[in-house]
């Protein structure tokens, strides 16, 4: 089986415009000792995908098992691949 695997944000979705302020209190709430559920910046329901995105994921969709590791919320996650129509399987 050819499985390719990757990170979501940051490779599909352009981080670019997001303020490091919100990277930073995201990243604070990963570390706390006492698990809470993530609170993601609202700036991240607006993330756009890089220009080579969608061309890229149909072709390698189209030979191997494609799957992204993300600690986002999946509501989240789907609702971006869906409003971007980025190919998924």
């Amino acid at each position: 089986m050819k499985v390719i695997a990757f990170d979501l944000f940051g490779t599909v979705f352009d981080m670019a415009g997001v303020p490091r302020e919100e990277i930073r209190a995201y990243l604070d709430q990963c570390v706390k000792p006492v698990w809470q559920p993530l609170e993601l910046p609202g700036s991240w329901k607006e993330l756009k995908p890089f220009d080579d995105a969608r061309p890229g994921l149909g072709r390698l969709l189209s030979e191997y098992h494609v799957i992204t590791c993300s600690n986002a919320p999946w509501f989240l996650t789907l609702g971006l691949l869906n409003q971007w129509k980025i190919p998924f399987s």
